[in-house]
């Protein structure tokens, strides 16, 4: 069972609008424009950082560990951005959603308890589009 991705809005201090986040969940493969792929294994995700450039973007997030995983994100000066509660992908399950990008640098975790303490974090640099 997938599990739905609400609508959230991302903000913090002085990061305005940092991301957008609008439930899509698709099925859709096309994947023309700016997309990026995060797979989670237990307990990491398979890259320390991630690279996309600035503006609208497609995330496919994949749990390929065998626990139950999220994304989190925050600016690296550490201040929150997530707003709402946090959904968990189940093991084996995939998730896509469209989001807004600003530049700058943002870390993400999972907050699956003990998984962010255990190193389950990296880094996602968002850069300014060329177009």
């Amino acid at each position: 069972m997938t599990l739905p991705f609400h609508t959230r809005a991302l903000t913090a201090g002085t990061v305005a609008g940092a991301m957008i986040i609008a439930g899509c969940a698709s099925d859709d493969d096309d994947d023309d424009g700016n997309s990026l792929r995060i797979n989670a294994v237990d307990i990491t995700y398979e890259q320390s950082t991630y690279e996309i450039e600035a503006g609208p973007a497609r995330i496919e997030f994949r749990n390929r560990g065998t626990l139950a995983h999220n994304l989190v994100f925050r600016p690296v000066d550490g201040a929150p951005i997530a707003a709402g509660e946090r959904e968990f992908l189940p093991a084996g399950q995939d998730q896509r959603f469209d989001v807004e990008l600003v530049a700058g640098e943002y870390e993400f975790y999972c907050s699956v308890p003990g998984h962010e303490e255990a190193g389950m974090v990296s880094t996602l640099v968002v850069g300014l589009s060329s177009g």
